[in-house]
């Protein structure tokens, strides 16, 4: 009756009534001790067999306290009794998994597996995500983003997946070669790839058609800061030998393929 208190029901067990009636003196003599909390269950799952020197060390257990498990109490986690206390996360953060909106991890079917992106560490940040070419691949560039703000802005729900989604401000400010005067495409792999902007590729459709082209270094054709070209840097004299004083110098305006230019050229009149 002296552990027992509670008449005819031997369930209800109580240590501290006789092992230090001030809670004080209890709390400074495990000042160390992680988890602890003045509670008879506690008492009882630290020394089971009452004794001092053989008390429960967590960190010797197949569960050892990190994180922010250091400062959590123990009935948080053996609220059922310490005997059979689950190891897995989602076991004790079942709740936490079905409430996260930022992303939403049930929408998203991640993984309630919490150790492939969380540590212990409190507040569950840091946080990884080692599935994300499941959802979005790095390639190229992006593998060495680092802050996954730059792409995200702390929304992880809504980030579009095409490149004009994060990079319209660089399609709009572009001023060589001027994308959106000259109504490039803003599908952005049309000329780039994801290891950076340059090197670059424009298919030029029908200036390149001809062979005589093929090899030209574009400063030849594209001298203005306007990226029209300038055919007559290389053609004057073609010309002045087949056009009338006052024809119009804009090349391309009749001479829509370079077939046509270099294979029976039309002379204007």
């Amino acid at each position: 009756m002296d552990c027992h208190e509670v008449p005819n029901n031997y369930a209800v067990f109580t240590c501290i009534s006789c092992h230090e009636h001030n809670q004080v003196d209890m709390d400074d003599k495990h000042s160390n001790v992680q988890g602890y909390i003045y509670e008879s269950g506690a008492c009882l799952s630290c020394h089971p067999d009452g004794s001092k020197g053989n008390a429960f060390n967590h960190n010797n257990s197949i569960f050892p306290l990190t994180g922010a498990h250091l400062t959590t109490d123990c009935q948080q986690c053996h609220v059922t009794g310490y005997q059979g206390t689950p190891t897995e996360c989602v076991a004790c953060h079942q709740t936490n998994y079905n409430n996260s909106t930022n992303p939403n991890h049930q929408t998203l079917m991640l993984s309630s597996d919490c150790e492939q992106c969380h540590t212990t560490n409190p507040g569950w940040e840091p946080a990884t995500f080692p599935i994300h070419n499941q959802f979005f691949e790095l390639l190229g560039a992006h593998i060495n983003i680092s802050n996954c703000n730059d792409c995200h802005n702390g929304d992880f729900n809504n980030t579009p997946n095409t490149c004009i989604g994060c990079h319209l401000n660089d399609f709009n400010t572009t001023t060589d070669p001027p994308h959106q005067t000259l109504n490039f495409s803003n599908d952005c792999l049309q000329c780039h790839n994801m290891s950076g902007w340059i090197p670059a590729n424009f298919d030029h459709t029908f200036y390149l058609i001809s062979s005589n082209h093929n090899n030209v270094n574009c400063i030849e054709c594209h001298s203005q800061p306007n990226y029209q070209p300038q055919c007559l840097s290389c053609h004057l004299d073609d010309f002045n030998s087949e056009h009338n004083p006052g024809d119009p110098t804009e090349c391309w305006n009749c001479h829509s393929t370079l077939e046509r230019t270099h294979k029976g050229r039309r002379k204007t009149r």
